[in-house]
């Protein structure tokens, strides 16, 4: 099954345990895949490139949105998050 989840220029394609995303890395919007998984009310996204992982809180979900707060290395969620709409929601 393939999600697929946008907030502005940026967009997250969930193809099986495969996810296609966005990065911003010197001023250019790249694109990344990588591997993701959940781990409660956590979002793990392995980047197959660099080999790093980056956890985000699910704040929030419904069946038109995604609300995900980026994880610091401390363990502790980002006061504020990102808007991930469902494409099939616009």
């Amino acid at each position: 099954m393939m999600y697929s989840l946008a907030m502005k220029e940026f967009e997250l394609v969930f193809k099986g345990d495969t996810i296609f995303f966005k990065d911003l890395r010197n001023e250019a919007i790249i694109d990344k895949k990588g591997i993701w998984h959940l781990d409660k009310d956590t979002l793990i996204i392995n980047d197959l490139e660099i080999m790093a992982s980056y956890k985000y809180f699910i704040d929030q979900s419904d069946s038109c949105r995604l609300i995900l707060k980026p994880i610091f290395p401390g363990g502790k969620a980002a006061k504020y998050g990102s808007t991930y709409k469902f494409i099939d929601c616009y």
